[in-house]
């Protein structure tokens, strides 16, 4: 042993702490490949080490050739590392540097053209060099050892990751001073300068690479399982969501077997894969939450909610985790539930259109029989026969009222019913419509009153709604009491969202049980009910006097106790005017009012789809910005159109072309549509259809597929084209 084996040996000690440390750390790939390197590091330190020791002289070649196959390798497996550590796909000198190293090894075990001896040094036997030593290190060490520099320096100048690019750092400047050391120690001097005078480091020149990448470990966390790995190991054995790890520039990391089986492929992330390539033109950058998207995935379409978050170490980012949840099942549900719906709303016009028309046709000759009827009553001289004709007069007029009831009702589900908003001092008409109510309760020797809090209360309603609404009330308050009193009161009620209008019409008459209440406002339901019931009535009455109320934005409810009487309150926005520069404005917390409108909505679209797919998605987009009211058949849409004036139609064009073009024609030719753009949804080459369906009437063209902003983007368009 001599002092010179000391240089060797502190080396080996540190390198293999190194080795020791990443050891542990072996399940990821990065520190696998990483303690190739290092292997061969202590190879080569070794067989230094065990030469200087001293060992008889016919084992010091072999020795040699043996720590040969370190040095010979230890730039090829540095290069391997790094294509690991940065996950880059194996190229052309890649497999160069494995094939020269590879055979140099050969060559060197088996003949003596690299090494084809030894000489004594002053610290010890060391190389005799031969003729193919210098072209040995230059193709298997030089040239792989610039191209490691070269990726090293690339990494540091592109990554956006702070700690790799510090970690990355310190790796370069430890391989320059290793790659330095070993070429003028082992290389220059002995082999080109011929000078053997100096010691030999360049096994022990490695120490320098291990050294800055130990610092690189604790500092940086480089390649230790305290990145973002260490998330993936904690959340895939467990969760049923799919799961993929990505790195600052969008590439896969790591995926959960979830993730594989949605995508029905196996993800090899040693290949460089984008998420890109999977989920096409998703940003990896942003940061969010339950991002619902469509995807057609193996020739499925699927329904897919995103939440991507950030995973930071030491206030650094080191990527994203990506949750992809897969909701198909459910937005296929939601579709079927929307489709019945639609159908459900198709089907109650379409009776409401039956009903119109058999209300109609029922009652023309109903009149006709109380007219004769009526005339028979004044002709028959017979009492008996003149009985029967006010029989029959009276119960034509009973089943007119229900006739009537029935049309208003259509009329109102129909969307029939235009409003003529107005501003109306509640005080004076309620007391002009109270006097026959008043004249008839005196008559049933009932007490009358009608108070209000106030004078000059004002409400903007549509006056014949409200008449028709209050003196069904009325009606009923008369009717339904026999005795005690009648009140009617009018005041403010104050909230603090607004104020409201608070109409009370109070009596003592039979009362509604608990049981019954809350079916009151019900189509077809009474109080009593069935054969044996007192008071006769269809029991539309209260459902109609509901509809009109919530037309005009308020409310009724009903308190009342068998026995004691009921009081029903309506509720209407309540408005004071004040008139400033032209404007009319509010007091306080009551809203703003112009012209008819109180509360103005937002525009009324009409969408002809039979896609239930297209007509989910036109509903979604479009349902903060107007209200949509889908049709299904092209028939129902024109008597739908007939009734009301849609600010804007959307047509899906994409089946029976023709038979859209002719449904086009009709539209415009109802009364008032001559100022809606039409809108088409086509799919295919949109700009050889444009001419077509502009030729035809369309204002707007939307190309498939649908998204949000393209769909109110158009129709925002659409509707300022017409204003």
């Amino acid at each position: 042993m001599n002092n010179y084996l000391l240089i060797p040996l502190c080396a080996f000690l540190i390198n293999g702490f190194v080795w020791t440390f990443i050891y542990s750390l072996k399940s990821n790939p990065i520190n696998r490949a990483f303690l190739y390197y290092a292997t061969a590091l202590t190879l080569w330190q070794l067989s230094v080490i065990v030469i200087r020791w001293g060992i008889p002289q016919y084992y010091i070649l072999p020795v040699m050739k043996i720590g040969s196959l370190g040095w010979l390798s230890i730039s090829f497996l540095f290069l391997h590392f790094l294509y690991t550590f940065l996950n880059k796909k194996r190229d052309f000198f890649f497999y160069y540097s494995l094939t020269v190293s590879l055979l140099s090894m050969i060559i060197n075990l088996s003949t003596n053209l690299i090494t084809n001896g030894y000489i004594n040094t002053f610290w010890g036997p060391g190389e005799q060099h031969s003729s193919l030593f210098l072209p040995a290190i230059i193709l298997t060490i030089i040239l792989p050892a610039v191209y490691a520099v070269y990726l090293m320096t690339a990494e540091v100048r592109t990554t956006k990751d702070f700690n790799v690019k510090k970690a990355v750092k310190l790796m370069l400047v430890g391989s320059i001073i290793t790659v330095t050391v070993g070429l003028i120690s082992n290389v220059v001097l002995p082999s080109i300068l011929k000078i053997n005078s100096i010691v030999k480091i360049g096994e022990s020149g490695t120490v320098f690479q291990s050294i800055f990448i130990f610092i690189a470990i604790i500092k940086y966390k480089l390649f230790t399982i305290s990145g973002i790995e260490e998330v993936a190991e904690d959340v895939y054995s467990n969760i049923r969501d799919a799961v993929a790890i990505l790195n600052v520039e969008g590439y896969i990391i790591q995926v959960n077997n979830a993730f594989e089986t949605l995508f029905g492929k196996k993800i090899n992330t040693k290949s460089r894969v984008h998420i890109n390539s999977l989920l096409p033109n998703h940003n990896f950058i942003k940061v969010f939450h339950d991002s619902q998207r469509g995807l057609e995935i193996n020739g499925k379409w699927k329904y897919l909610s995103l939440t991507q978050s950030s995973v930071n170490r030491q206030n650094v980012e080191k990527g994203k985790v990506l949750i992809i949840r897969d909701e198909t099942k459910r937005k296929e549900a939601e579709l079927e539930i929307i489709k019945a719906k639609d159908a459900a709303e198709e089907l109650n016009r379409l009776k409401s259109v039956f009903l119109t028309n058999m209300s109609h046709e029922l009652r023309t000759p109903l009149i006709s029989i109380i007219g004769f009827s009526e005339l028979l009553t004044d002709e028959i001289k017979d009492d008996e026969q003149r009985v029967m004709a006010e029989s029959i007069t009276t119960s034509g007029k009973r089943l007119v009222d229900t006739l009537n009831s029935i049309l208003e009702l259509s009329r109102i589900e129909s969307n029939e019913i235009a409003l003529n908003l107005k501003f109306i001092n509640i005080n004076k008409l309620i007391g002009e419509l109270v006097l026959p109510y008043k004249t008839a309760a005196e008559k049933k020797g009932l007490a009358f009153e009608a108070s209000s809090a106030r004078e000059d209360i004002e409400i903007a309603a549509d006056k014949n709604l409200f008449e028709a609404a209050f003196n069904h009330i009325m009606g009923n308050a008369v009717k339904y009491t026999e005795e005690g009193n009648i009140r009617v009161e009018v005041d403010i009620e104050p909230s603090p969202e607004r104020n409201w209008t608070v109409i009370k019409v109070s009596d003592t008459g039979v009362g509604i049980s608990k049981e019954k209440l809350p079916v009151i406002f019900d189509p077809f339901r009474q109080a009593s009910e069935g054969m044996s019931r007192k008071f006769e009535g269809a029991g539309l009455g209260l459902t109609i006097v509901k509809r009109f109320i919530e037309l005009m934005k308020g409310s009724i409810t009903a308190d009342s106790e068998p026995g004691k009487g009921s009081t029903f309150i309506i509720k209407l926005p309540y408005v004071q005017r004040e008139k400033r520069a032209g404007v009319e404005v509010q007091n306080n917390m009551e809203e703003k009012v112009s012209g008819k409108d109180i509360d103005k909505a937002l525009p009324e679209v009409l969408l002809i789809d039979d896609d239930s797919m297209s007509i989910f998605i036109t509903r979604d987009s479009l349902r903060d910005f107007c209200q949509v009211e889908v049709c299904i058949l092209p028939e129902t849409a024109v008597i739908l159109a007939s009734r009301t004036i849609f600010s804007a139609v959307i047509i899906n064009c994409d089946s029976n072309e023709a038979g859209k073009f002719e449904m086009l024609k009709k539209l415009k030719d109802i009364k008032g549509y001559n100022n809606v753009s039409f809108v088409a949804i086509i799919s295919g080459d949109v700009k050889s259809k444009k001419k077509l369906y502009f030729q035809k009437g369309f204002a707007q063209i939307i190309g498939a597929p649908l998204s949000a902003d393209k769909l109110s983007d158009t129709l925002q368009a659409a509707l300022n084209s017409k204003k």
